[in-house]
């Protein structure tokens, strides 16, 4: 049975160390003891699988697999080691902290059943064995509204599939940033800790306000989008694609997905650029180039709107963190040739 666990942030969360792992195939996790310390794993690319037990002596014993966007929580006094050896490359992030934290009761998996959106009464829910804690924060979601009950607790579960991968990667990348550099106070790692924390369990109880409720129409295009990205592209062109109204579907995808379709694609374009200008040296206008700009000018233009820095800016201030290191992101629109140049390591 899944186990949800509430990490209170009013009180200080506590960094202890952080690294990306890439392996070859062969490789299997070590046997690991943890005391007090929670650690995350967040799964890049490969898969790879893992034992967990009691640190007591219980026979009971765990087996979890992490793999592309699986966010794995371990928690303190348990004992963790790999179950198999690899058959592929793996790559993930991995993060230890300390925090005060307890089992989670209202959202614990076994007890969330959903009901569809047009549900408001937080006792109806209570009926079909949700928590009506649970119940009353997930309709605060749909609705987007704050939610104090759960304003100063992390709600995550010891594995769950990681929605918005873009947002947390950002999140990760800015803290494995911040300790690969000098800082006179560690509290900085304790807050962006705690700010990764927040993103994460923000995506998982969005995850579980979303379901049950029926998918997002435009779901599909934007898998259409990611596949077929160019220079040219815009909202008119998508919305003749799938033989809709322009105005229909920019509506459409502002609802559902909380960005107007001409920003979703500037926003694609510059996570592309991200993505080239920490994992290889390609110049400026080349990197404008294979993120679908029509030209460099603009391209610097829109990084800057969109960062606050400029490329090359950004480039020397994320690219340590990223070294070595042959994970890319699969949804992002890179020419094939470019993504085979970033996993075999070529930098240019």
């Amino acid at each position: 049975m899944a186990v949800t666990y509430e990490i209170d942030i009013a009180k200080p969360v506590y960094y202890l160390v952080t690294g990306e792992f890439t392996s070859e195939p062969g490789w299997t996790h070590a046997r690991y003891e943890h005391e007090d310390d929670f650690e995350l794993i967040l799964g890049l690319s490969g898969h790879f699988d893992l034992t967990v037990r009691n640190l007591a002596g219980d026979a009971n014993e765990r087996r979890f697999r992490v793999g592309p966007s699986t966010c794995l929580l371990l928690p303190p006094r348990i004992v963790v080691q790999g179950a198999d050896r690899t058959g592929e490359n793996v790559d993930f992030i991995w993060l230890h902290f300390l925090a005060e934290w307890h089992e989670s009761e209202r959202f614990q998996s076994k007890s969330v059943t959903f009901l569809p959106q047009s549900e408001e009464s937080p006792a109806a829910d209570a009926t079909t064995g949700t928590h009506p804690d649970a119940a009353r924060t997930f309709q605060r979601i749909r609705r987007r509204e704050y939610c104090p009950d759960v304003n100063n607790t992390v709600i995550l579960p010891d594995r769950f599939a990681v929605q918005n991968r873009n947002r947390i990667l950002l999140a990760a990348r800015n803290l494995l940033s911040v300790t690969n550099s000098y800082r006179y106070s560690q509290r900085e790692n304790d807050f962006l800790t705690s700010a990764l924390l927040l993103e994460l369990s923000d995506d998982y109880l969005h995850t579980l306000a979303d379901a049950g409720t029926n998918e997002r129409r435009t779901a599909p295009i934007v898998s259409w989008i990611k596949t077929n990205m160019s220079s040219s592209l815009s909202a008119i062109d998508v919305a003749d694609h799938f033989a809709m109204n322009p105005d229909y579907l920019t509506r459409l995808f502002k609802r559902e997905n909380d960005v107007t379709l001409r920003d979703y694609i500037i926003s694609l374009r510059i996570e592309t650029a991200k993505a080239l200008l920490v994992r290889t040296d390609l110049p400026i206008p080349l990197v404008a180039r294979y993120a679908h700009f029509n030209d460099a000018r603009n391209f610097m233009k829109q990084f800057k709107k969109h960062t606050s820095l400029t490329p090359t800016g950004y480039r020397s201030t994320f690219a340590q963190a990223h070294i070595n290191t042959p994970f890319v992101d699969v949804e992002l629109p890179l020419p094939h040739e470019v993504s085979v140049m970033i996993h075999e390591g070529r930098r240019s």
